[in-house]
Formats: structure tokens, C-alpha cells, sequence
């Protein structure tokens, strides 16, 4: 069914222009970490395993490494993904991480508090990770102005431009760069990475994937709509 859904959605979004440009996309559906934009693959590392269209990491010792760093060190910015905690974490843990410490390093995770970070350079979102053990949708846009932060397609916190390194620890998921561990217990799926930055409306698009029981009606709606673009082309 999640294949199903997520075809769906892709020729969904693909009717629309984002104002980003994408550079990598996980859609975690095949054997491994394979990007379907670029040629970034990642490496399952300790028995990090792709399991029914998801990244599963089980919070010990595993993770995904890639060889170069996907997030840009200049220029905007966006992350998105969503993510599943399968149990409640009270200590550092990352989703995604990349560089080194020092005001540079970049993250999407919590603290013991839980509380999102977001890199070295806003490492106090004030925003609570979720706690209901549910699956659900963040992303960062960051361009010269403003960093955001969005969960579930709304806005939850904004600060000022973060910088990010650009040597350090590749790209990881699941894991902070070294020599920190903070590995992460849950799943992710549907990583994008753009170079720059997604709008609130895109966010949103992005974190709205139907689920089954609304797909016949949405498929309904959206049938005229495709039709009558195809009538346009011809």
C-alpha cells in the first residue's frame, strides 16, 4: 500500500514546479540507500536495514553513511523527510547529521530535553520533538535572511541564516558526525534535499501524503483537474 500511496503522490507532486532545485531523494523503496535524482547513494552501516519503503535504525549502533556532504555549505537550503521515533529518547539523538562541532556542525535531532536542534547555529529551536510515537513530516529551509523550521507542514520556529561547514563528517541518518554517537531508534522516508528554498505552500505539499482511505475520493477530485491539463496540451 505504501508504494501505491507514494506513486500516487509523486505523479501528484510532479504536476507542480518547485522553486528549489532538488539534488537528492530517498524514497527508501529499493534495496539500499539509492538516490533517485542524483547518483549521492548512501551505505547501510551495522545492520541499518531498508524494510517496507522505510530506513529502519534501531538507536544502538546503526546508521547510513554517505561519502560527501549533501546539505550545501553555501547558498539556501531545504531538508525534508519524515521521521517515526519508536521509543522515547531522553538523550541526544539526530536524524540527520553532517560536518563537526563548532558552531558549524549541521543537525536535525534533540536534546535530553527534547527539544529540536538544528545545527551548531540554532541548537535551541524551542519546539518539543513529538511524542506520540507517530510518524511525522520535517523540514529546514534556510536562505541569506531566515532559517525555518516546519513539522507536519506548518511552521514552528524561525531564526536567522545558519552556517554550515563544508568539510567535516559526510552526510549521515540516523547518527551525529564523529566522534559523537547520538544514534536515532525509528524509521525515515521520503528524504529531499534542495538547493534552495521551498515556500510554507511547497512545505505543506510535501508533508500531505493521502492516506489509503482518502485516495479514492482525492482520485476522484483530482481526474477533471487531469484531464483538463492534458486537453491543454493537446
Amino acid at each position: 500500500m505504501k508504494i501505491r500511496i507514494l506513486a500516487f503522490t509523486c505523479l501528484f507532486l510532479a504536476a507542480r514546479t518547485f522553486g528549489a532545485i532538488g539534488l537528492q531523494h530517498y524514497t527508501f523503496d529499493g534495496p539500499g540507500v539509492v538516490d533517485s535524482v542524483g547518483a549521492a547513494d548512501g551505505s547501510l552501516i551495522n545492520g541499518a536495514a531498508v524494510v517496507s519503503g522505510l530506513l529502519t535504525l534501531d538507536g544502538i549502533d546503526d546508521y547510513v553513511q554517505f561519502s560527501q556532504n549533501l546539505i550545501p555549505s553555501s547558498g539556501s537550503f531545504s531538508v525534508s523527510f519524515f521521521a517515526q521515533q519508536l521509543s522515547l529518547q531522553t538523550s541526544h539523538r539526530e536524524i540527520i547529521s553532517q560536518g563537526f562541532s563548532g558552531s558549524t556542525g549541521f543537525y536535525v535531532g534533540h536534546d535530553p530535553s527534547r527539544i529540536i536542534r538544528v545545527g551548531d547555529s540554532w541548537i535551541n529551536t524551542g519546539v518539543a520533538y513529538p511524542n506520540d510515537g507517530l510518524t511525522h513530516h520535517f523540514a529546514v529551509t534556510s536562505d541569506a535572511s531566515e532559517t525555518r523550521l516546519y513539522i507536519d507542514g506548518s511552521l514552528a520556529d524561525s531564526t536567522g541564516p545558519i552556517t554550515i561547514a563544508g568539510s567535516g563528517t559526510a552526510t549521515r541518518l540516523g547518527r551525529q558526525y564523529d566522534p559523537n554517537a547520538e544514534f536515532f531508534h525509528g524509521t525515515v522516508d521520503d528524504l529531499r534535499i534542495f538547493g534552495g528554498t521551498l515556500s510554507s505552500s511547497e512545505v505543506a505539499s510535501l508533508a500531505a501524503i493521502p492516506e489509503p482511505s482518502s485516495l479514492p475520493l482525492l482520485v476522484l477530485l483530482l481526474t477533471p483537474l487531469f484531464l483538463r491539463s492534458l486537453s491543454r496540451v493537446r
